[in-house]
């Protein structure tokens, strides 16, 4: 496939425009087993979305993670496998779904965007954002046997990829973005760097796309 033209963004800054004012669900909110480091740092993506979002609900597998947000102050919480219709478990549909570094997570990718779209309006928007098959980062890493991934990663994910994917459960992509990771000061410095340059974007950290229900 011809890859479409990418430019980097924020990762949560993605995410946070197409919420805003919106009612959204979060799938896959708890982010186990890191849910209550994340809430202390401020990292967690869920405290975000409830600050910008006219209206939240929140899905997730883990009890325990869902358990944490509630004891946080967060309410209209589920639990769910998200890999199984989503319409059974939540309320109505959204008018945005956000899975936020969620995918590379689940065994069965193509149910679970099925599920996703079950929920989402047919004027609504998915956002997806995932690590990026082609990082470069990723890559040097593995010159010294060393692949830094969380515990529960099952998968990669590409443009291309991630395309006929979309294509095969009636999700069309609306816009493509990608994001490079800053996490160390020493990050932002490359960072700036590799963002000057445009080619350099497809092996940038992540991909960001929002897409919607094909008609």
């Amino acid at each position: 496939m011809k890859l479409p033209i990418l430019t980097p963004v924020d990762r949560v800054d993605f995410i946070e425009h197409y919420a805003r004012g919106k009612r959204v669900l979060h799938v896959g909110c708890a982010d186990m087993p890191f849910t209550q480091d994340r809430l202390a740092r401020g990292e967690l993506l869920h405290p975000r979305l409830h600050a910008c979002a006219r209206e939240l609900a929140g899905v997730d597998l883990s009890e325990e993670g869902i358990a944490m947000l509630r004891a946080a102050g967060y309410d209209n919480l589920y639990v769910a496998d998200c890999e199984k219709p989503l319409s059974a478990s939540t309320p109505g549909q959204y008018e945005v779904v956000v899975a936020g570094e969620t995918l590379e997570h689940v065994a069965n990718a193509g149910d679970f965007l099925s599920s996703l779209r079950s929920v989402c309006r047919p004027d609504g928007r998915i956002l997806i954002t995932t690590p990026n098959h082609a990082s470069i980062k990723l890559a040097a890493r593995l010159f010294g046997r060393n692949e830094i991934v969380h515990p529960e990663h099952v998968a990669y994910y590409s443009v291309s990829t991630l395309s006929r994917l979309l294509s095969m459960v009636g999700l069309e992509p609306t816009d493509w973005r990608v994001y490079w990771a800053e996490k160390s000061p020493q990050s932002r410095v490359a960072n700036a760097a590799l963002r000057r340059i445009s080619r350099l974007q497809y092996f940038a950290d992540g991909l960001c796309v929002a897409c919607r229900p094909a008609a």
